[in-house]
């Protein structure tokens, strides 16, 4: 308050609150064995509506907040974050072992391979062994997933930095971390969810 050239940029992680946890666990991600990941507070799956419903009205009263406080005026940008590291990446399951197996993630890969890939007869989440099947049609589906995974995070990310834009009108920054392709050392760069960045 002293010193009036003083500006900030809030970051604003958001992830579902407990109670949301415990009434939805089909909507939190899962490995290959069904078991919830524990990467991070809250590790909703990326196919969720409902986890990104929450987070939008949890980032709605958090902007209306900071944007009735005195130091409005100095606030420049917000950053809004979530996911692993709060980096929007894919949620990082144990050794041996691939997300997201949910039933919401099942659920949303079987829409996304109706509406994308009509014919195929096969459309559930690609298992472990697939993912490393030198098999055209299971890698092919394999891709289909990695896309549909990266889509989700995107949509995410615009949906929310949308209802921002609306809640703090124009005149502000507002940002992510993202987009780190070649930033995993291990087999599964493609789980980052990093793969759908020209839709932004």
């Amino acid at each position: 308050e002293s010193n009036p050239d003083t500006y900030f940029m809030w970051d604003i992680v958001l992830y579902p609150p407990k109670d949301w946890v415990e009434a939805n666990p089909n909507d939190i991600c899962m490995d290959d064995t069904g078991k919830p990941i524990s990467d991070g507070p809250a590790p909703y799956s990326f196919a969720s509506v409902s986890a990104i419903d929450v987070m939008e009205q949890a980032l709605i009263k958090a902007l209306r907040y900071l944007e009735s406080s005195k130091y409005a005026n100095r606030i420049i940008g917000y950053r809004i974050n979530s996911g692993h590291h709060t980096e929007w990446a894919g949620w990082v399951a144990p050794s041996g072992h691939f997300t997201d197996f949910s039933p919401v993630a099942q659920k949303a890969f079987a829409q996304y391979v109706k509406k994308r890939h009509s014919g195929w007869s096969d459309a559930s989440v690609p298992t472990v062994a697939e993912r490393s099947s030198a098999d055209a049609a299971v890698r092919a589906k394999c891709a289909a997933f990695y896309d549909f995974y990266s889509r989700r995070s995107a949509d995410n990310v615009i949906r929310l930095m949308r209802k921002a834009r609306e809640v703090v009108g124009d005149g502000k920054l507002l940002g992510t971390y993202m987009g780190y392709l070649l930033a995993s050392r291990d087999r599964t760069t493609q789980m980052r969810a990093y793969y759908a960045l020209k839709y932004f």
